[in-house]
């Protein structure tokens, strides 16, 4: 726990990848909200690439808020259409 409150730290001023790292290890620690708002904010960083809005997306589902999920995932298709994983949640 303190070593991904470090992180978050670290991420505040950081890049999407950054954003994407914290989101991907929220999750797995089971902090589904605050993953989504880590990915969330990678998404805003980089508008135009897919791999926030899918890990959004399938939070979101998670979290049952599945017009925002669908969205999402509708966003990430639209900017990857090879993204196989989008397509798939």
């Amino acid at each position: 726990e303190q070593a991904l409150a470090a992180y978050r730290r670290a991420a505040g001023a950081g890049t999407a990848d950054d954003w994407l790292r914290v989101g991907a290890l929220e999750e797995r620690v089971g902090q589904v909200a605050a993953a989504a708002a880590a990915y969330r904010e990678a998404t805003r960083l980089e508008p135009d690439r897919s791999t926030g809005y899918r890990g959004a997306g399938r939070l979101y589902r998670q979290l049952g808020q599945h017009d925002e999920a669908v969205r999402a995932l509708r966003h990430a298709v639209r900017l990857d259409g090879q993204d196989a994983d989008a397509w798939l949640e």
